[in-house]
């Protein structure tokens, strides 16, 4: 094991305003902290420029529509620009044309970008070019959403190869299961694979250890490691799985392996230099996490929502406030990166820390929300957090969850009656859904929250789901 004070906590944490100088900045003056309305206000412009894609049956249309996403800058917004592509595809505008020059333009693509193009060829063809897409996207770290997989289906179809067909089938099972926290079934399901001859790629392998990560346990740490070693792909030649074993390695309490991963790859990108400062920063490592991001603005990666997630939560255990500050300041700024939930959390948690008053009446006003509920009957799913911990922390790692400060900061900057929207870049969990349910009751508000699946409209008690997501 590497000892990691050695080499990181010998000097005193880098100030960030020099590095970030060499960023492009805007010259006009800015609030430190931008207010979380903002943010929603840019959501529902994006959420409406989705609607008027929608309505769109002609190339003109869709191009008229494109100018006005220009003008307004949010020409790297994939939210947008895959509705975008999707729409061209529709009207049977060769994706190797507008579709995929549209694409081109994206710096940072995410899952959903990648699954349009992808799907526009398994529509349209060259079928085999859905295929080097996907592996193309799954090179550069970006991990595939079940959609991805509905695309590759028709493209096995397409082509008549039902090996690749039994490959990708399995695949979208076992992260299904990893993506939706049940880990010990996607375990059963990659032995069942072994057993039944599906090949194990690279795809395979991350879904596993994802499912490992969120188990906890060392022991499966290690076996996945050296399964990952075992079908030649090892953290040392290839980045996609030395990213997730970085971040494996975190979950699980085994920082120094994590380091040790990160310090062999021969390949980093955004995904290694984020898990590995998230995983400094939630192990406490804070001198570590924030002279590790420095080193990564002396390289040409950039950040990424990741990455600020962990420097603002390192910024928020050191009560390094003016730091965390202008970080958040620089995110959209310098590198645009549009602050979510998560980060408009992650500043709640720090300038709570230093008794800012907006902060404070943030947690008062869910403390007060949380025994509403409980006298309704609501009790906290303490099978949300899979890790092994004492069940008040895993009541206060709950309570820190990104979409309930967000609530209840909507509580207080709103009207009553108002419907409360927060957009959600992950998942939600059971048990911040079945707190949604009963708050919309409770407070007799309708909430809306978009997390990475759909939309879910909270009303009255009831969520527009039927609780199946």
């Amino acid at each position: 094991m590497v000892t990691l004070s050695r080499k990181f906590s010998i000097t005193a944490i880098p100030n960030s305003s020099k590095l970030l100088q060499r960023y492009p900045q805007s010259t006009t003056t800015t609030h430190i902290f931008i207010p979380f309305s903002q943010l929603q206000q840019r959501k529902l412009f994006e959420s409406h420029l989705i609607s008027v894609l929608h309505g769109c049956t002609h190339l003109t249309q869709i191009k008229q529509v494109h100018a006005h996403i220009l003008r307004k800058g949010l020409d790297q917004c994939c939210y947008v620009l895959t509705k975008l592509i999707r729409m061209l595809t529709k009207i049977d505008v060769p994706v190797h044309s507008y579709p995929r020059l549209v694409f081109h333009q994206v710096k940072y693509p995410n899952p959903f970008l990648w699954t349009a193009l992808i799907r526009g060829y398994a529509t349209q063809g060259p079928f085999s070019e859905s295929v080097v897409l996907y592996n193309r996207m799954r090179s550069e770290g970006t991990g595939p959403v079940s959609f991805t997989f509905s695309a590759l289906f028709k493209a096995c179809v397409a082509v008549l190869d039902v090996g690749l067909g039994r490959q990708v089938h399995a695949q979208t099972i076992l992260i299904g299961y990893a993506q939706n926290g049940r880990p010990r079934e996607a375990l059963d399901c990659f032995w069942r694979m072994q057993d039944s001859g599906v090949k194990t790629d690279e795809v395979t392998i991350v879904g596993v250890i994802s499912a490992c990560a969120l188990l906890g346990v060392a022991k499966y740490a290690n076996w996945v490691h050296d399964v990952a070693e075992r079908y030649g792909f090892g953290p040392t030649e290839n980045v996609v799985v030395g990213s997730a074993l970085i971040d494996m390695y975190s979950k699980c309490g085994s920082v120094e392996e994590a380091y040790n991963i990160f310090e062999g790859m021969k390949e980093r990108n955004v995904f290694s230099y984020s898990s590995m400062i998230v995983g400094f920063a939630m192990h406490g490592r804070v001198h570590e996490a924030m002279q590790l991001f420095h080193e990564m603005l002396k390289t040409e990666i950039r950040p990424n929502k990741v990455t600020f997630i962990g420097v603002l939560t390192a910024c928020s255990h050191a009560g390094l406030v003016d730091q965390g500050r202008q970080l958040f300041a620089t995110m959209d700024k310098c590198f645009g990166v549009a602050p979510s939930a998560d980060h408009y959390a992650c500043m709640v948690d720090l300038l709570g820390d230093m008794n800012h008053p907006q902060s404070s009446e943030i947690k008062r006003a869910l403390a007060d929300l949380l025994d509403k509920l409980k006298a309704k009957g609501y009790q906290p799913n303490l099978g949300s957090v899979t890790y092994d911990l004492s069940d008040d922390e895993k009541k206060r790692i709950l309570m820190n969850h990104s979409e309930k400060l967000a609530l209840a900061y909507g509580l207080l900057s709103s009207d009553a009656g108002c419907t409360i929207k927060i957009m959600k870049n992950l998942r939600i969990c059971e048990d911040c859904h079945a707190f949604m349910c009963s708050a919309s009751q409770v407070m007799g508000r309708e909430i809306v929250v978009r997390d990475n699946m759909r939309f879910h409209h909270f009303s009255d008690g009831a969520c527009s789901c039927g609780n199946f997501w």
